[in-house]
């Protein structure tokens, strides 16, 4: 049975920050660093086995849950909740 790992992408004044359910904290200076981060960590969770969930806070500050999707993925997904362009419904 495979663990599940959860991270969370979250604005932090002007930069943003990768936190996980593991107590990982990493600080960035853009969100597309945090995104790329996120990825290197999903993709090495994944190879072991392990699932993952994620969430990205959006404009509004609330807490969206991304779907398990394909690697690299989580680029297109996470830029779209940021720009406020995409259905909420759709990702839930």
């Amino acid at each position: 049975m495979s663990n599940v790992q959860r991270y969370g992408l979250f604005r932090i004044g002007s930069g943003w920050c990768v936190a996980g359910d593991d107590d990982t904290r990493l600080d960035f200076a853009s969100f597309a660093e945090a995104v790329a981060a996120t990825d290197l960590l999903i993709r090495a969770h994944r190879a072991c086995g392990d699932a993952c969930e994620i969430l990205v806070q959006d404009r509004a500050g609330e807490l969206i849950k991304l779907p398990d999707g394909e690697p690299g993925s989580l680029d297109s997904m996470s830029d779209q909740i940021i720009a406020g362009s995409r259905a909420w419904s759709l990702l839930s």
